[in-house]
């Protein structure tokens, strides 16, 4: 009798939270971000045959790691965790560039001036490389 006078609460189900080196993140989330990591970095790596396999392996890792620092950092639910990650995955070597441009402007703010990388040896590479493509086989 006593039963059927006490009120049911409902209790919202809650994702399951685990910790990496002491900072919380949802599982889901991290498991959605990964996985388009890896669907998208495979996409880009079938397209461009050209990219060497121990780069596209190094280019998968940072961008793995980059993903789930920003997941944790953001504590990101799941559909936001799955476009960072396929965002972070396309960005790929981008990445390097706004680390790059991050510690510059924070060195910067130091008082410390970063001495600007010369790219006309690059542009001549890079042209170079562009002419090699040109050849036929």
């Amino acid at each position: 009798m006593f039963g059927l006078l006490t009120a049911a609460t409902v209790v919202a189900p809650q994702p399951m939270v685990r910790h990496f080196l002491g900072y919380p993140f949802e599982v889901p989330s991290m498991i959605a971000a990964l996985f388009a990591v890896a669907i998208t970095r495979v996409i880009i790596s079938m397209r461009a045959k050209s990219i060497p396999k121990p780069l596209d392996v190094a280019v998968l890792v940072l961008v793995l790691s980059s993903t789930a620092v920003v997941v944790i950092g953001s504590h990101a639910s799941i559909i936001p965790a799955f476009l960072w990650g396929t965002g972070l995955a396309g960005l790929g070597e981008g990445i390097l560039k706004i680390a790059e441009k991050f510690v510059a402007v924070g060195l910067e703010k130091v008082g410390i001036e970063v001495p600007k990388a010369d790219t006309s040896d690059e542009a001549a590479i890079e042209a170079a490389m562009h002419t090699l493509d040109q050849v036929p086989d």
